[in-house]
């Protein structure tokens, strides 16, 4: 996957409301196969993170529905476990520092997706 800079995102760019002038967004998607892709946000201000959102999506039907997320939207870094039929799970990251809790997210992701996309379905024929 190639991350390319969004000229898209409006500038500036809140955060905790800090005025952010500068910010740089990275956006892209991988597939990981017929039916399975990968999605990737973040937004930088000089080489630090100040907010990400990647997640691992799978297809049911003709609709992309999403199994596992992390982000750090409510302030902090976190995962969220999804179901179609029960409550999302959130669970906070052990490690509150931005760069460091993407570079986990982005390797469990990827190196874990299939794992997740058992669980999933394990949980929808329940």
């Amino acid at each position: 996957m190639t991350l390319s800079p969004n000229p898209l995102h409006p500038t500036p760019f809140m955060k905790d409301n800090i005025q952010i002038i500068n910010p740089i967004e990275y956006e892209g998607w991988d597939d990981l196969g017929p039916s399975d892709r990968y999605r990737h946000l973040h937004i930088q201000e000089r080489g630090k993170i100040i907010f990400f959102r990647i997640q691992y999506e799978t297809r049911i039907g003709d609709r992309w529905c999403p199994v596992v997320r992390y982000d750090t939207s409510h302030g902090f870094a976190h995962r969220d476990i999804m179901s179609l039929k029960e409550a999302v799970i959130k669970t906070p990251l052990f490690n509150q520092n931005y760069n460091d809790a993407l570079t986990f997210a982005e390797s469990d992701l990827k190196l874990n997706w299939e794992y997740y996309k058992r669980k999933f379905a394990e949980v929808q024929d329940e």
